[in-house]
């Protein structure tokens, strides 16, 4: 599995986000990944950018610290939205990823 800046909780990017409003009573669907990120079996790759302002990287370590091995934590630049396009290390960090489960030649 590969995740690019992945949040812990939604919830929890609103709130900081949005302290002012009640946040966990709008948001009908919460996404609260890090209660289902150990039960991924497969390895993970996790990719975010410091520079994030959408998904801050404290959510994406914090989502990495709570899944189980086998895991990797690759710290990319580019923001939200551009890390696939500024960094060549994005790219690199996939294929390495799925070189080592031997899914590419």
């Amino acid at each position: 599995m590969i995740l690019e800046a992945a949040p812990a909780s939604v919830v929890e990017v609103g709130q900081r986000r949005y302290p002012y409003f009640p946040i966990r009573l709008l948001i009908r669907n919460p996404i609260l990944s890090i209660l289902r990120i150990d039960k991924i079996g497969a390895p993970v790759l996790f990719l975010h950018s410091p520079e994030d302002e959408t998904i801050p990287i404290a959510e994406g370590r914090r989502l990495f610290e709570a899944a189980v091995q086998p895991k990797q934590f690759v710290e990319v630049s580019g923001g939200h939205k551009y890390a696939s396009q500024k960094d060549p290390r994005f790219f690199t960090a996939i294929r390495t990823f799925l070189e080592g489960l031997q899914l590419l030649p």
